[in-house]
């Protein structure tokens, strides 16, 4: 159940209390914040080091620092941050758990908003 409702708020946004309402995983909204943040702890434990790689040992980030000055002149930067609307189909408009506005950007298509490093 916790995984569950955690995995439903990551998929769904940012209103806890629509996850507590619904039929499979009813439960009180410090319920489902614990069950958001034990997740979280866990796939940052024992999931994002398979996934995540970032070499910040001395020698690589001296060859980033080095790499965007000689590329951008921009000094002591070992990466960038950028954003990008990924596409999504849009939530059905008669449920109020996904709150269809939400998810209309400023392009006028439905996505979720992703920053990457």
């Amino acid at each position: 159940m916790q995984v569950l409702a955690a995995l439903r708020f990551f998929a769904g946004g940012p209103y806890q209390s629509y996850i507590g309402e619904e039929e499979y995983a009813a439960m009180d909204q410090s319920s489902v914040s614990r069950c958001i943040t034990e997740v979280a702890k866990a796939i940052c434990e024992h999931l994002m080091q398979h996934w995540i790689k970032l070499d910040l040992s001395p020698e690589s980030v001296a060859g980033l620092r080095e790499g965007f000055y000689q590329k951008y002149g921009f000094p002591g930067a070992i990466g960038a941050i950028d954003c990008t609307h990924v596409a999504i189909v849009a939530p059905p408009v008669d449920n109020p758990i996904y709150m269809e506005r939400q998810y209309y950007n400023h392009k006028r298509y439905h996505s979720i908003n992703v920053q990457l490093v």
